[in-house]
């Protein structure tokens, strides 16, 4: 049998003068390729839960096994370096570099992780146009690619941060609210944008949204309320 992409076993985290664990959760497994959607309400720890797949936080106890790497058992660094060369994250907030171009931004995994850099370089000729192929399949036009972030609008920060997630085809891409400031027609190019580039890669998609209507984007969905062996107070 394969190993899984996750395996999260006993798995406790609490936020500091927290009385009881905001995740507490005894088994949660996502197969090679799988594309799972996880629901919640905001503040359930959705978000934490992604923190936690990432190697960006660690459990006070339990395992968090990603694609055969025991997270918990590396340094902060070991995990950032696991992460740029292994996970496409697509965080709530964006993170991009303001200073930085839409194009520039995209980039910044193949300019971290040569792993991500070759993966990228097997998709077009050169880095910037894998890039552009990106940009141009998420609707964003060729005048804008060269200008800094902050002159954008959230919907299209977001398509880059998406963008940036997706480049040089990491194995498991982590997507937190993707869609939240999409307009409906920009939305459904981005699921299938996420969804082909997946299937390319053979990557894992975990997806996550309060909004359970964007389930049937992905093969299974999950509850994050039925995962937990205790509820958060």
């Amino acid at each position: 049998m394969a190993e899984p992409a996750i395996h999260l076993a006993d798995l406790r985290f609490a936020w500091p003068g927290q009385a009881q664990p905001c995740l507490d959760i005894a088994a949660f497994t996502v197969a090679r390729g799988e594309s799972v959607f996880v629901h919640g309400d905001s503040g359930s720890g959705k978000s934490t839960l992604l923190a936690l797949l990432g190697g960006v936080l660690l459990p006070q106890a339990g395992s968090v096994n990603i694609l055969g790497t025991e997270l918990t058992r590396l340094a902060a660094g070991e995990r950032d370096r696991f992460r740029v060369d292994h996970i496409g994250f697509l965080f709530q907030q964006f993170n991009l570099i303001p200073y930085l171009s839409m194009q520039e931004n995209i980039l910044l995994p193949c300019r971290f992780s040569a792993r991500r850099r070759s993966r990228a370089l097997a998709r077009s000729a050169t880095l910037a146009g894998e890039a552009r192929r990106l940009l141009a399949e998420l609707d964003l036009d060729e005048s804008l690619w060269q200008r800094p972030v902050t002159q954008l609008s959230v919907g299209q920060q977001q398509r880059v941060a998406a963008a940036r997630a997706l480049i040089g085809a990491p194995e498991l891409v982590i997507a937190d609210e993707p869609t939240s400031a999409l307009d409906a027609a920009r939305q459904a190019a981005f699921l299938g944008l996420l969804a082909r580039e997946c299937a390319l890669a053979g990557a894992t998609l975990v997806f996550v949204s309060h909004d359970a209507r964007l389930a049937s984007n992905c093969a299974r969905s999950v509850a994050l309320a039925g995962l937990q062996q205790t509820q958060p107070a």
